[in-house]
């Protein structure tokens, strides 16, 4: 089923869009000229996605916030190349500028309403000495038990397994062992999947637990296809699944590893934003990418608003050039305390959760594009220190 559009725009644009969504087969309406602001505000109860011409109009303008704050991906169009506008562009995920460019995003929006009734497997990843894996792991999970109830995590972190720990679930329940036991069977029930599992209860929601995994030793002989059978029954049940692993030391990788990163939808990766920090970061990515060189894959840098000694730019565009992944984000003091969980995600967890589950939850965010940063900027951003390193 095609998505239905809802534009804000004027007269001329909007019969130039009208024709261009009938010949591709898709329902628009108008919802406002962008004019002066109506008696009776649009509803967007029906609408799918949203197109607005970029302009400087206020009421454009507060009806794009509007369908941003109900988590509807937003387009932007113009009747001319050269037209700008910051406050526009700041809300839409993309501009368009012909009838190819409308076609290929209402595909897109189409596609991301079918992959939203799936599941998800989301690796989190990092290179040894940087802090904040399992951190990411507890936020991501309860942004997105705040939305779904089919929400499974896994310590898959055969190093320094601490999931259990900080939720204060004994050794002898964790569970992912019996989990793992039962999915040598094919065909495996999924409910005899779910039966060792905890049950961790959040504020707004409730998410599912598999720790107690395996230890250094036991990682060596780990069961793949067991493994490999329990992450694809969770996805195909529309489970939400959220992996914590170990460590990468730099040029090796580990079997989880391995096994996991080529089944995962998404990927995240954790980086200190030091000059070490960093380097190391950009080695191991390395490693992931030649594992899962088609995954959706989003940067986050464990950062404080203050005391950095490189700038956010400076780092932005050190893994932008290095990485090659212009999602990039900064967190600012996440906690992986259970009982801190009303305190809220950071922007950057809440982004991430809202593109796991779909275009429904949130829209896909980025990193700014840092690709238009002139060559003069670039050779004052990039610091040299990471330069030779990495040489």
């Amino acid at each position: 089923m095609s998505p239905r559009i809802g534009a804000i725009m004027r007269g001329e644009l909007w019969e130039a869009f009208a024709e261009a969504c009938e010949d591709i087969g898709c329902d628009a309406v108008l919802l406002s000229d962008g004019g002066k602001e109506a008696a009776d505000p649009p509803t967007f109860d029906t609408i799918d996605a949203v197109v607005v011409e970029l302009s400087e109009h206020k009421e454009a303008v507060d009806l794009a916030q509007r369908a941003q704050k109900l988590f509807l991906p937003i387009a932007g169009i113009g009747l001319e190349d050269n037209i700008q506008s910051p406050a526009l562009e700041e809300l839409c995920e993309v501009v368009l500028s012909s009838r190819e460019d409308v076609a290929a995003w209402v595909q897109g929006i189409s596609e991301r309403e079918i992959e939203s009734e799936k599941g998800s497997l989301t690796v989190v990843c990092g290179a040894h000495g940087a802090p904040g894996r399992t951190t990411v792991t507890l936020s991501l999970a309860r942004e997105l038990s705040n939305k779904s109830t089919k929400v499974v995590v896994i310590d898959a972190d055969h190093s320094a397994p601490s999931l259990g720990f900080l939720l204060a679930v004994p050794q002898d329940i964790g569970g992912f062992q019996a989990a793992l036991r039962s999915a040598r069977v094919e065909g495996v029930d999924i409910n005899t999947l779910l039966t060792p599992m905890v049950l961790v209860n959040q504020p707004k929601g409730a998410y599912r637990l598999l720790s107690a995994g395996i230890t250094p030793w036991e990682e060596k002989s780990l069961d793949q296809k067991a493994l490999e059978r329990l992450l694809s029954r969770l996805v195909e049940e529309g489970f939400h699944c959220v992996l914590d692993t170990a460590a990468i030391s730099t040029g090796t990788t580990h079997r989880m590893l391995e096994t996991t990163a080529p089944l995962a939808t998404h990927v995240v990766g954790i980086t200190h934003p030091s000059d070490v920090g960093v380097t190391r970061f950009i080695r191991a990515w390395s490693v992931i990418t030649a594992l899962a060189p088609d995954v959706s894959a989003k940067i986050l840098v464990r950062a404080p608003r203050k005391g950095l000694s490189l700038s956010r730019d400076a780092i932005r565009q050190t893994l932008w050039e290095y990485a090659a992944c212009e999602a990039i984000s900064f967190l600012d003091n996440p906690t992986a305390r259970s009982d801190q969980a009303e305190a809220g995600a950071s922007p950057a967890i809440r982004a991430l959760g809202h593109e796991i589950l779909g275009t429904r939850e949130g829209r896909v965010t980025s990193a700014p594009n840092t690709g238009r940063i002139s060559q003069k900027a670039l050779s004052r951003l990039l610091p040299a220190l990471i330069r030779k390193r990495l040489a």
